[in-house]
């Protein structure tokens, strides 16, 4: 009988930075940082299983099927919420790296309809200004020809969020369920004592600039500032995603519809180009 001892094909074994480590293979602890989009999308998918927004553990496996080398990955992602935007220079750096590739150009740039021509519900955009301490609502967005996008800020504090306009109705009420406030301006006018230019607030700015990414979208919605209204009509930047949550909503909503298909819709009936 004649017997055959084939000798194990050695795998290379190296670090993340490919230096060889020809001995054994060195267990690494470190962490990642998660875009915030995707992380909602994972949530959505794991329906009943899904967990925090802020904070997760995935593993991952490979295994390189000529040598039989298997890796385990597993890390700590930390996903940039507008609170850990703010809190360092690296993770602006990371957040704008993760979200400024341009939109293709196929996509006509409007965020306000959906795939299906409806008018997109977002949250209201508010955002705190540290350069003037103050809160400012954006409103009335207009994508314009050459691509801009215009919109209105309007000066807003907790004095002007519990003006009442109705029985127990009051304007943080109204903003905070994305209903119109113009028919009240003279009203909050006559809290914040500006000088009336037509139907127009002083305080009122009109302004444009151009949006072709997402980072830029999520800007525009209050960015790393981005504010919220509580149910006692009291404003607050410190925890709020709002400008994510709206920028979850565009990524999800905006596009073309490719079939006509009226029943669960895949990726070959929608063009999401802000995916």
């Amino acid at each position: 009988m004649t017997i055959a001892v084939v000798k194990d094909v050695k795998a290379g074994i190296s670090t993340v930075n490919g230096i060889e480590n020809p001995t054994a293979a060195v267990v690494m602890d470190g962490s990642t940082v998660g875009n915030y989009v995707t992380r909602k999308e994972e949530l959505h998918s794991l329906g009943s299983q899904k967990a925090g927004i802020e904070n997760s553990k995935p593993l991952g496996n490979d295994l390189n099927p000529k040598t039989g080398t298997g890796t385990i990955i597993k890390t700590a992602v930390f996903v940039l919420t507008n609170g850990r935007i703010r809190s360092s220079e690296r993770n602006i750096i990371l957040h704008k790296h993760m979200n400024s590739i341009q939109w293709d150009p196929k996509f006509n740039g409007d965020f306000l309809h959906d795939f299906n021509g409806n008018e997109i519900k977002y949250k209201p955009a508010i955002v705190y200004k540290p350069s003037t301490q103050a809160y400012y609502l954006r409103n009335n967005f207009v994508i314009n020809n050459d691509g801009t996008v215009s919109f209105e800020e309007l000066q807003i504090n907790n004095d002007i969020l519990k003006i009442p306009v109705d029985r127990g109705i009051t304007i943080g009420d109204l903003i905070r369920e994305g209903k119109d406030i113009n028919p009240y301006l003279n009203t909050i006018a006559a809290v914040i004592k500006p000088k009336l230019i037509g139907s127009k607030l002083s305080n009122t700015v009109t302004t444009s600039r151009a949006i072709r990414t997402n980072y830029e979208l999520w800007d525009l919605f209050g960015g790393a500032y981005s504010a919220s209204i509580n149910d006692l009509n009291e404003l607050s930047y410190e925890n709020d995603n709002t400008s994510l949550d709206n920028l979850t909503i565009a990524c999800h909503s905006c596009g073309t519809r490719l079939t006509n298909n009226s029943t669960r819709l895949t990726e070959q009936d929608v063009w999401l180009p802000l995916k």
